[in-house]
């Protein structure tokens, strides 16, 4: 009589939903890095890395299987950035690290003083305008392409692309939800970041593969604050080994 061995825990996974590769700042900026991290044993800490220097580190309370950190990065010199993002399960297996670089630029030199005008700042809340004409547009798969191979019981990230189509912005209150398929342990619905009117946005959501070997699909769409779903569906399809 045999038995089957347990199958060991795959390494954690991470990814960095913002801002995007390449992006430009100004030194003295405070950049903000939206992380999302995963893991079938739980997520214990992430780092953020310059030139393989750990800079900021932050630890999930619980250990969750999901941990989406928010990170700044201080631009204070002039040049490009070579930020890594790294994450540690439980068990302090580490994932692949995800690279990122930013291009800090120094500040344009004025010939002449100029009167400086104080502004108060306003703070406006997002207001939705429920007569938006309310679109979005598939872009990219940024990872897992369909029917990628996923072992069972295995927690992953997938990343969709995004190109806000509206006639206005999407601010506070839209959310990616699950719309039908197999919801394979996720959230129901993630609240997004704000994306201005003609720009992209990367959203990701945490799935864990079914323990059964079959293809699976789930479907995904957002919806905006009024609870009207709109735009291009999203979905996400794997082959389970």
């Amino acid at each position: 009589m045999s038995c089957s061995q347990p199958q060991p825990p795959t390494k954690p996974v991470v990814s960095v939903l913002s801002p995007p590769n390449g992006t430009r700042a100004t030194i003295g900026d405070s950049v903000t890095l939206y992380i999302a991290a995963a893991s079938d044993v739980g997520i214990k800490r992430v780092e953020l890395r310059n030139n393989g220097l750990v800079i900021a580190s932050q630890t999930n309370p619980e250990a969750a299987h999901t941990f989406s950190p928010k990170i700044v990065f201080s631009a204070t010199q002039v040049g490009t950035a070579l930020l890594s993002v790294v994450a540690f399960d439980s068990l302090n297996a580490q994932s692949d690290a995800v690279s990122l670089q930013l291009v800090v630029e120094g500040r344009p030199v004025r010939p002449s003083p100029e009167p400086t005008v104080t502004k108060v700042p306003t703070n406006a809340p997002f207001v939705f305008n429920p007569n938006c004409a309310l679109n979005a547009a598939f872009v990219a798969d940024v990872n897992i392409p369909d029917n990628t191979l996923i072992p069972a019981g295995s927690t992953f990230i997938k990343t969709w692309r995004i190109k806000n189509t509206s006639a206005c912005d999407w601010g506070q209150g839209f959310e990616l939800v699950f719309v039908q398929g197999s919801k394979m342990g996720a959230v129901p619905n993630v609240s997004i970041l704000a994306t201005p009117r003609n720009g992209t946005i990367d959203l990701s959501m945490s799935f864990v593969a079914p323990k059964e070997a079959d293809t699976y699909s789930s479907t995904w769409q957002l919806r905006a604050p009024n609870g009207k779903l709109f735009g291009t569906q999203m979905y996400v399809k794997i082959k389970v080994v």
